[in-house]
């Protein structure tokens, strides 16, 4: 371990858009957490004071506000009782306290809900219902180079993301964002007290070792990859596995470092080639080497039986361009000079992953014969990529940025409403708890509201969620300002127009295309269109019996 975090250290990491009031609020936070900390130590010796102003640092790192960095700095500060809420809201105002209030209530329900998720842990490691690999594809026992002393005998020997039963985290990750309503500034403040919790693992005993990395795994690394916070998502999922699973980790660690001279002259040798290519075609861009994270190889070996070498995240840029149109020309330019691999490119851009993720996939093969994986984004894709939810503060004066958080909060609450609506206050249904988020998608129509839909759905469904009328009358789709078939499979973050036919003549009311109700045509999804369809059909006497 180095030096310990200093309020010195914390002051010159605030982002630069903070005003001088706003740094003497995080500097009064310094002043009192001191007072609070000073000669105190944790159960593992390490001073009270660095871990809160480590927390801090992490989200002054990431650009969240004043307040929300105080509260980085204050949130154990009512652990032993030398302060209250009281006097915190009179020295720090109500925005702070409302924070560190919502954290508390945060820290209360991970409290309760801690039992649940490792007694179920346990009991599935114990009676076996895991199904365990033998070894690693890296072609050793998982576990084979662990130290006994640091691992429970029944620690489960696949990947960790795979371990907790998907009720209990799915549940707890609910509540937690629940718990968050509309500010989730309290789930930051939580996040990085458990990402500043997994980068000191070391210091940790055993037992509390395991409950970290694990949770690190299964309710920080997901909650991230749903608040688009990939840079704390993969750092979380790194920590972890290499307590989870250290045989496998140290063996790619090893592997990787066996390589990393000879990979590092490649990738410098790709970043100038690129940039080079692009510049002579009037495409200025910025080449970032994309790092490689432990736990992703390791799934991808596992999922797709591969060794070490055959890996693509080996090899990864990030292209950085000005603008939309210049990301696909790039992608153009690039499939021109290197021949791209057949079914491994995605367009994320004109269809956002659910987490509103913006980034062109492709791989190439290089000149030496071997893949390279390339993401092509605009800046504000890339920022909005890095630091997910957290960018809204950090670029505040940014349009888009403010317009992707809208959404992102606008999503996260018609998700738990729709959720919450369809248990009818009993929790989860057990068949959405093991998929929680992945089964529906969130379009918006040309107003903005937006629409659950479950996944799959497509056109025709969605004009059946606003209006039966304007379902049957549905002959024609814009997704994104282009013209899609009524069939097409719409994303979350589409925005989603439908173009209505008059009544057939001699008729008051729009009839249903019959052939829509043919499973294999794919045209509809959602029961409810169905029911609607057949019920309009019948009244006009047409056959339904599909």
């Amino acid at each position: 371990m180095g030096s310990m975090m200093t309020p010195e250290q914390l002051l010159a990491a605030l982002p630069e858009f903070y005003t001088q009031v706003e740094r003497d609020m995080v500097r009064c936070a310094c002043i009192q957490a001191f007072k609070s900390h000073t000669g105190q130590l944790t159960h593992t010796g390490r001073s009270r004071l660095e871990h809160p102003l480590s927390v801090a640092t992490i989200l002054a790192e990431l650009g969240a506000d004043a307040p929300t960095v105080s509260v980085g700095v204050l949130h154990d500060v009512l652990l032993d009782g030398r302060r209250t809420l009281t006097e915190i809201e009179s020295e720090f105002g109500d925005e702070v306290t409302r924070i560190l209030r919502a954290y508390l209530s945060l820290v209360d329900l991970l409290q309760a809900a801690r039992k649940s998720i490792h007694t179920s842990w346990r009991r599935a490691a114990k009676t076996g219902k895991l199904v365990m690999p033998a070894a690693d594809p890296v072609g050793r026992s998982v576990h084979e180079d662990a130290d006994p002393s640091n691992q429970p005998a029944d620690f489960p020997t696949q990947p960790a993301a795979q371990v907790i039963s998907g009720s209990s985290a799915a549940r707890t990750l609910q509540r937690m964002l629940q718990s968050a309503g509309d500010d989730l500034r309290a789930l930051l403040v939580q996040m990085a007290n458990h990402l500043d919790r997994a980068r000191n693992l070391d210091q940790l005993p055993v037992e509390e070792r395991q409950q970290v990395a694990q949770e690190a795994m299964q309710l920080y690394a997901p909650l991230a990859s749903r608040l688009g916070m990939w840079q704390m998502k993969f750092e979380l999922e790194d920590l972890g596995f290499r307590v989870t699973n250290p045989g496998a980790y140290s063996e790619i660690v090893k592997r990787i470092e066996d390589r990393s001279s000879q990979l590092d002259l490649e990738m410098q040798d790709i970043q100038k080639r690129i940039e080079l290519l692009l510049y002579r075609s009037g495409l200025p861009a910025q080449v970032i080497i994309r790092p490689m994270q432990i736990y992703s190889i390791y799934l991808k070996m596992i999922r797709k039986n591969k060794p070490f070498e055959r890996v693509q995240d080996l090899r990864g840029v990030r292209v950085i361009m000005e603008d939309v149109v210049s990301c696909y020309a790039a992608l153009g330019v690039l499939h021109s000079f290197w021949r791209p691999m057949p079914g491994e490119f995605d367009d994320y851009i004109a269809a956002p992953k659910d987490n509103f993720y913006q980034s062109l996939h492709t791989t190439v093969i290089y000149d030496d014969g071997r893949l390279l994986e390339v993401q092509i984004r605009t800046n504000e894709m890339h920022q909005n990529a890095e630091l997910g939810i957290a960018a809204h503060w950090r670029y505040r004066d940014n349009p888009t940025i403010e317009e992707t958080y809208e959404r992102r909060i606008a999503y996260l609450r018609t998700m738990l409403d729709w959720r919450q609506n369809l248990a009818e206050g009993a929790g989860l249904p057990d068949h959405f708890e093991s998929s929680l988020f992945y089964d529906h998608v969130y379009v918006f129509t040309p107003r903005g509201d937006i629409i659950g839909l479950p996944a799959g759905a497509t056109p025709v469904d969605f004009a059946y969620a606003i209006h039966s009328e304007l379902g049957h009358a549905c002959r024609g789709a814009k997704v994104n300002g282009k013209t899609v078939t009524l069939d097409w499979k719409l994303k979350t973050g589409d925005q989603v127009e439908v173009f209505s036919s008059p009544p057939i003549e001699g008729t008051s009311q729009a009839i249903p295309l019959r052939e829509w109700l043919d499973h294999e045509a794919g045209f509809i999804k959602t029961h409810r269109a169905r029911r609607q369809i057949k019920r309009r059909l019948r009244q006009a006497a047409i056959d339904v019996d599909t």
